[in-house]
């Protein structure tokens, strides 16, 4: 074998083999600086998506977000056990009579679409030829406040009675609001005084009270005239309430031996077929005595208009 030529093959392999070494190199480095600039990247969406859901349920010290497609938690920051279940609309009543005979369930049959400030909900309900279409949003309106607004059409071919309602039910989440004997919870009553539920008569698993009169004198809920929709309930270290309102309201009940929740029913009747009607609410996180938290929520009320 001639030595010259041989050590010529051997250089041009050695030179090969060198030049091999760096393409690979070069190309784990590219690749290296690539996912670094990717993950970076990645990090910086997802960081940003992250915020933006933030803006969406969280503003300063209030949270509201969907746990079903018609309940919702809110949950105020101020303490981690300030925590409620809103079930909006957790039924529709075409005729408030005291059987609540008439109902139709919601379940699954809306549109629940993020905003802002909160959440907007879109659905229908359809019985017996009765139909209802609504649209309501559930609005954070400040720190301690929740504002509901609700838009309701009757799609359907009968009119309503003024009993005509969407049933709208307030729950603690935890122990903090509950009242298993009715002493923490209070009503409007006349003549314009706030009053617990052991003041009222007997207090049931369920109570209810009409705020429109209704026709049945010997209906036993009628042993008093509630005058509002306001209804609000005391923490156990009685420091703070929660207090809920309508502008125009159907009824009031108290589940104090069952579900442990409160409602405020916002009025939608009578409504003829194709007509619209709206209303507003409140759900309000006050300190104070009873008098002022319904001074609050009257003082919402009366800026709306």
């Amino acid at each position: 074998m001639n030595k010259l030529t041989g050590n010529i093959h051997l250089c041009n392999i050695e030179r090969f083999f060198l030049l091999l070494v760096k393409v690979f190199i070069i190309a784990f480095i590219v690749i290296g600086i690539t996912q670094c600039v990717n993950s970076t990247g990645n990090e910086k969406k997802t960081e940003n998506e992250e915020k933006n859901h933030e803006e969406v349920i969280n503003q300063a010290f209030l949270t509201i977000s969907p746990e079903a497609p018609y309940i919702f938690r809110i949950e105020f920051h101020q303490d981690s056990l300030v925590q409620f279940q809103l079930w909006f609309p957790e039924l529709a009543i075409f005729d408030c009579d005291s059987s609540r005979a008439f109902t139709k369930e919601v379940t699954g049959q809306e549109w629940v679409t993020k905003t802002q400030t909160g959440f907007s909900v879109v659905g229908k309900i359809d019985k017996n030829n009765m139909k209802i279409k609504f649209k309501y949003k559930i609005i954070i309106f400040s720190d301690e406040t929740v504002k509901l607004e609700l838009e309701v059409k009757n799609a359907g071919k009968l009119p309503w009675s003024n009993y005509a309602q969407l049933a709208v039910c307030l729950s603690p989440f935890s122990k903090t609001f509950s009242d298993t004997i009715g002493n923490k919870t209070l009503i409007h009553v006349s003549p314009n005084l706030i009053k617990p539920l052991t003041e009222t008569g007997e207090v049931k698993k369920f109570n209810h009270y009409p705020v429109m009169p209704r026709n049945d004198a010997a209906d036993p809920e009628q042993r008093i005239q509630v005058v509002s929709g306001f209804v609000s309930r005391f923490s156990h270290d009685r420091k703070s309430m929660i207090s809920f309102f309508w502008d125009e309201t159907a009824r009031v009940d108290v589940n104090p031996g069952g579900v442990d929740c409160i409602h405020s029913h916002p009025a939608i009747g009578p409504l003829n077929p194709g007509e619209i009607i709206n209303r507003t609410g409140f759900i309000v996180l006050t300190q104070g005595n009873a008098q002022e938290s319904y001074k609050i929520v009257q003082n919402l009320l009366e800026d709306e208009e």
